[in-house]
């Protein structure tokens, strides 16, 4: 009884503009719903932050496979180029002109 009789005791009761019975005082009642509106409004920006993360990642994924692809292909290429040499000069000495006596 003695802990309800405080709290009665230490509540405020505030009338705002339009005589509405509030908790808080009128200025802070405002400067909650102002920081709810900017809650909300960072909350929808972060959201589309998060969009444009998503899609510059799915972006840069695509163009990193692309690379690789083109990598492996010329490593592929590369190693053709290196045995149709081999097979047509009969190896490494031809290059060198030591494959056929003079």
């Amino acid at each position: 009884m003695e802990g309800e009789k405080e709290a009665l005791e230490m509540a405020e009761v505030f009338f705002d503009g339009t005589f509405r019975l509030r908790v808080l005082e009128e200025e802070k009642y405002k400067d909650t719903e102002r920081l709810a509106e900017e809650a909300t409004s960072f909350t929808s920006k972060m959201g589309q932050f998060q969009d444009t993360v998503q899609k510059l990642v799915e972006g840069m994924n695509r163009h990193a496979s692309r690379i690789e692809s083109a990598k492996l292909k010329a490593l592929g290429q590369r190693n053709r180029v290196e045995s149709e040499k081999e097979v047509r000069g009969g190896g490494p000495l031809h290059s060198q002109g030591t494959c056929f006596p003079r």
